[in-house]
């Protein structure tokens, strides 16, 4: 890794030191993400990790900030979407023969944002490292229940087979229940 150097010409005052150099390191960091991919429905929020690791230097307050790349250049975060870190800097170093600080990225995502793909960067200030991920920004799960009940016919007592037939993208157990009223022709049912 490069270093500069300054060099620092010291006073009359002490000859012996004149032309002497100061090498100074500049605070160099690296950023990485807890995940490559975060997916995140429409109307909700979704949160990825962001360590800062300190390679170099004297570690100073990083402030982070998130953009979406497109192509080569690098645009405003897609339409509906806010991001915020918490903390909003942090410094590498803070504790006993530690290099890292982390900062937790929320990313909340509007109902209009358009469903997709989208590469989001996170960089810090002072400048040094970059790590990019991809958001992918999707439809809320629908969930659907088609109730279909069948009932015997004759004396009592009189039997009822209620069956549930269940549509969308959502997953997990339906609960539902039904109750039988004496004064209608067919059972009443609620989901």
């Amino acid at each position: 890794m490069y270093y500069p150097k300054v060099i620092v010409e010291r006073g009359a005052a002490n000859p012996a030191e004149a032309g002497s150099t100061l090498t100074v390191y500049p605070f160099v960091y690296t950023l990485d993400k807890s995940a490559s991919t975060l997916t995140v429905n429409r109307g909700s929020s979704g949160t990825n990790t962001i360590t800062v690791t300190k390679t170099g230097g004297t570690a100073a307050a990083v402030d982070l900030s998130a953009i979406q790349v497109s192509g080569p250049l690098l645009v405003a975060l897609p339409t509906g979407v806010t991001a915020s870190f918490s903390p909003t800097s942090c410094t590498p170093n803070q504790g006993i023969d530690s290099n890292i600080c982390t900062s937790t990225l929320t990313l909340a995502v509007g109902t209009g944002t358009t469903v997709g793909d989208y590469t989001i960067r996170v960089s810090g200030a002072p400048s040094s490292g970059t790590t990019d991920f991809t958001l992918q920004v999707r439809n809320q799960p629908t969930l659907g229940v088609g109730l279909s009940p069948s009932v015997s016919s004759g004396n009592t007592p009189v039997s009822a087979t209620l069956s549930a037939t269940p549509s969308g993208t959502a997953t997990g157990s339906i609960n539902y229940s039904f109750w039988w009223s004496c004064n209608a022709t067919t059972p009443r049912s609620t989901s």
